[in-house]
């Protein structure tokens, strides 16, 4: 690669990421209202006993609690630490793309915590139709600012989704998409979809809400990485091409 190379604004890259949260919020927006969010939740549900049984107890229920932070949380600590034990070495934008990939995987799923305090819809163990004590919303919006229900979008699928960054780096390190950067893209959505799954049979989220988080986090993990499009690799010793 010609080291004199500038590099533009990223108008198509920008607007493909706005496009692509855009339709994916159309989709999650159309699940929502459409009819089908709750669906999956119902399979899971014990109508008899009230109850989702795979929310009391048990491994599934110990991962959404607890293990699965690990990911994301961790993920920032081991990035941040590479960032810094090659700092020597590294050129000046590598050592821009560690740090903001650290903050990126550590700050994504407490942005998500924020933007759920935002919104109306609770969690569905929470709504009468699953025993709960609070009818299901009929706006998308919190009433009163910041006293939202809480659940849309999950930040347990975000901790997924975030990973997102990975492919993000990659593709802003070498100015090219390459297999690795679109398999880095698949396993972080494939994540992200998992994980919120396994929040949908607990009954803590439905489907729009996982959807939303990819929506959402489509869009933080750009605006963390692709500015520093313009920036050059110079003469890498880590990644020499």
């Amino acid at each position: 690669m010609n080291n004199s190379t500038t590099y533009r604004f990223p108008w198509r890259l920008w607007g493909g990421v706005i496009i692509i949260s855009i339709v994916v919020g159309v989709i999650a927006y159309g699940i929502q209202y459409g009819g089908f969010d709750l669906i999956p939740n119902h399979w899971y549900f014990d109508a008899v006993n009230q109850r989702f049984p795979l929310a009391e107890g048990g491994f599934i229920d110990d991962f959404g609690r607890y293990w699965i932070w690990l990911i994301p949380f961790g993920g920032a600590l081991l990035v941040g630490f590479r960032t810094f034990w090659y700092w020597p070495v590294a050129t000046a934008l590598e050592r821009k793309l560690g740090i903001r990939l650290a903050l990126l995987l550590f700050t994504g799923p407490w942005f998500i915590r924020v933007v759920k305090h935002l919104t109306a819809m609770p969690r569905p163990m929470l709504l009468t139709e699953f025993g709960g004590p609070e009818p299901l919303p009929t706006t998308f919006w919190a009433e009163v600012f910041a006293q939202g229900g809480g659940a849309l979008p999950s930040a347990h699928a975000s901790a997924g989704f975030v990973l997102l960054g990975l492919g993000w780096v990659r593709y802003v390190r070498q100015k090219q998409f390459d297999a690795r950067v679109g398999w880095a893209w698949f396993w972080a959505v494939a994540l992200g979809l998992l994980f919120g799954w396994l929040r949908i049979i607990q009954g803590m989220h439905s489907l729009s809400q996982v959807v939303w988080s990819l929506s959402v986090i489509n869009l933080y993990a750009a605006v963390f990485i692709l500015p520093l499009w313009s920036q050059r690799n110079g003469h890498s010793v880590l990644h020499p091409r």
